[in-house]
């Protein structure tokens, strides 16, 4: 990696500790204090505003600081889709105070959105000084098993037989959660052995507790995440023609789909989950999420260019609360101005990982890294991204990773390109 991109840090490099590394120690402190909260502790006792001001602020300065000290800090260093929070903010608080039927819910949603910026600034900061984003995926995973454990252990029964953190956490936003830590698991798994033996531990018990969630959704963006990353392993090791590797991987396959099919038809066939899967064409269900999304139609229609204003989709509909879908509450609250500006990194990520895959550079992590694209664009439909940590979380990676593989990806050509002209000089 260039200098210009990445700081090595003193404490990777085995320097004295210098006022330079102290904010970024504070700031990586303070995210992984934000993650275990928003990955475990909301769901599990509810909010704690101390937690969140408290981190929030001591984040901020450290950020302020580390701009102050650092020249070696560069804005093209942040991924596009960071920046573009920052302008999706000032979209919604500039008309929105103009055009919000209730301005103080905008502007709590607005403080929302901020906090969240400075969060995954931030995780784009420490990621940069330290070199490394494992501590971000080692974090998110770490506080996801808490999650798992307190879930299985001291689980609340939300109804029937599903199984939640509390009285006060949701099903469909707690296997968000789970989705992301199953995804940052095998993200970070290897081709061997050793690897894949010891991931399979916490994959087995993240499935089960999908599963115990009974969200139908979370449980498909599952299997969709198993789907993606099977279909880049296999692609991966065809391409990179180890024929052992390629046998290794085709036995365990068939070992996990044999293993797979015992298990559902012992243990998952009579769960809730399966039993709520048979009821997704439930007429009366559907029916009232269609008319939420005919509503938030009807407010895009009157309010075209600039929508109502963030969230206030609750105050224009005759059904009230919220539209349950992403797109839905994105036109009505947003407009047709809005909405381009809030989804434009998300398509311009997925056009950079396709030229990845295209060029066939980190193959596995590249598609990988585009399957989840799909499975958020697919939870889109029944969820909204704008307020919650597992959705603002899985953004964060996927736009901090892409960066990097591109930014990976241009060093090689230059050096490669380098090594070219060297030879032709001599």
């Amino acid at each position: 990696m260039n200098s210009s991109y990445i700081k090595k840090s003193n404490i990777k490099t085995g320097k004295e500790l210098s006022f330079t590394d102290i904010p970024y120690i504070v700031c990586r402190f303070s995210c992984i204090v934000l993650i275990v909260y928003y990955c475990w502790y909301v769901e599990a006792f509810g909010n704690f505003s101390l937690v969140v001001n408290g981190s929030f602020l001591l984040m901020s300065g450290c950020i302020f600081l580390i701009h102050l000290v650092d020249s070696e800090i560069r804005f093209n260093e942040i991924p596009y889709g960071i920046w573009n929070k920052a302008v999706v903010i000032v979209y919604c608080l500039i008309p929105g105070l103009l055009i919000a039927s209730n301005r103080l819910t905008l502007l709590d949603a607005v403080k929302h959105f901020i906090i969240f910026f400075v969060i995954t600034y931030a995780f784009v900061l420490v990621s940069n000084h330290y070199d490394s984003i494992n501590w971000l995926f080692i974090s998110i995973i770490v506080s996801v098993m808490i999650c798992c454990i307190h879930l299985m252990f001291f689980g609340y029964h939300y109804s029937a037989n599903r199984i939640v953190l509390s009285s006060n956490s949701n099903p469909n936003i707690l296997v968000t959660i789970l989705d992301l830590g199953l995804f940052c698991i095998l993200y970070r798994v290897k081709i061997n052995f050793k690897s894949l033996l010891s991931a399979v531990p916490l994959i087995v018990i993240l499935t089960y507790n999908i599963i115990m969630t009974g969200s139908r959704k979370g449980f498909l963006a599952a299997l969709m995440i198993y789907v993606f990353w099977g279909l880049a392993m296999l692609i991966q090791i065809h391409k990179n023609g180890n024929q052992q590797q390629i046998a290794f991987i085709w036995v365990l396959l068939v070992f996990v789909a044999i293993l797979f099919i015992f298990i559902f038809f012992r243990y998952v066939v009579n769960t809730e989950l399966m039993s709520r899967m048979k009821t997704m064409g439930n007429e009366k269900s559907n029916s009232a999420r269609i008319e939420m999304y005919k509503e938030a139609f009807k407010i895009f229609l009157n309010k075209p260019l600039l929508g109502a204003g963030l969230d206030q989709y609750q105050f224009w509909s005759a059904l009230g609360g919220y539209s349950h879908s992403t797109y839905a509450e994105a036109i009505a609250d947003f407009g047709f101005v809005g909405c381009i500006l809030y989804f434009a990194p998300f398509f311009y990520t997925m056009y950079l990982l396709v030229r990845l895959i295209s060029n066939g550079y980190e193959f596995f992590r590249s598609l990988f890294l585009l399957g989840l694209c799909f499975v958020e664009l697919f939870l889109g439909i029944g969820q909204i991204w704008f307020y919650e940590a597992g959705h603002i979380f899985t953004w964060a990676l996927i736009f901090i990773c892409t960066q990097k593989l591109c930014v990976s990806q241009n060093e090689n050509y230059k050096h490669s390109a380098g090594k070219v002209c060297k030879y032709v000089k001599l």
